[in-house]
């Protein structure tokens, strides 16, 4: 099980670059609901193919430095969250975008990929 991580010391983290946000959601929530600023986007549905673009991704991340990700409500994100823990990275479920908006935490619309 990987640690739960509140919104406000999750931006404390990215802000000292000691982590990374990532976004699990569909594009579709993304469209309706927007994205954390300081986030990167890889939905679920290509982690759980193992798609070449969440292969590139894994490549990218450091295990010194922190991945929080949050989904709609934070279940996608422990799910996934304990996956990299148990792959040797450090891990957080921050829970959901909620969390985030709730926190005061800024918000931009997500523009549609082609």
């Amino acid at each position: 099980m990987a640690e739960r991580i509140s919104a406000e010391q999750a931006q404390e983290e990215i802000k000292t670059n000691q982590a990374i946000l990532v976004d699990v959601r569909e594009e579709d929530e993304l469209l309706n609901e927007g994205i954390a600023e300081p986030a990167v986007w890889m939905p679920m549905s290509q982690i759980a193919a193992g798609d070449p673009a969440y292969q590139k991704f894994l490549s990218t991340l450091s295990k010194d430095k922190k991945v929080i990700i949050y989904c709609h409500a934070g279940g996608r994100a422990g799910r996934f969250a304990a996956h990299l823990t148990q792959q040797g990275y450090k891990a957080a479920n921050m829970g959901g975008l909620s969390d985030w908006v709730d926190a005061n935490l800024p918000v931009k619309p997500w523009q549609a990929r082609t």
